[in-house]
């Protein structure tokens, strides 16, 4: 786009590019932090006029640009805590079954003391974990 002209408003890049505008505010942020491009706005929007930066110079041979976009990390965070409490709480409920097939009768204190030693290599229950399984 910057071949043909200098300045483009947010809005005109995100028409030309077809790139969603949570994605595009966050890569231009990027760049203009990078000095790459220049923003007058202290704040983006799709009135904000993008400017190229003629003046760049670095001394490093390569810049890195390929920052993770937020929403992709929040995303990707969110399925990874899900999948792992998910996986902990099968953990928990087959510990407790086999503690109660192993000792048929057992007081709710030992119960939860035998979990914990148990589970404890793995990862650390908190007890609210282990009274809703």
């Amino acid at each position: 786009m910057y071949n043909t002209a200098d300045v483009y408003t947010v809005q005109e890049i995100m028409d030309f590019t077809r790139i969603s505008s949570e994605t595009l505010l966050q890569i231009l942020g990027i760049l203009i932090k990078a000095n790459l491009l220049q923003c007058l706005d202290t704040e983006l929007s799709p009135t904000s006029d993008i400017i190229l930066f003629l003046g760049y110079k670095n001394k490093k041979f390569r810049v890195n640009l390929n920052l993770p976009l937020r929403t992709e990390v929040k995303r990707e965070q969110e399925q990874t805590e899900a999948s792992v409490e998910e996986d902990r709480k099968v953990i928990i409920q087959a510990c407790i079954v086999r503690i109660m097939k192993m000792r048929k009768t057992l007081g709710h204190q030992e119960l939860m003391g035998e979990v914990m030693t148990q589970v404890a290599p793995r990862f650390k229950p908190s007890v609210p974990n282990i009274k809703v399984n």
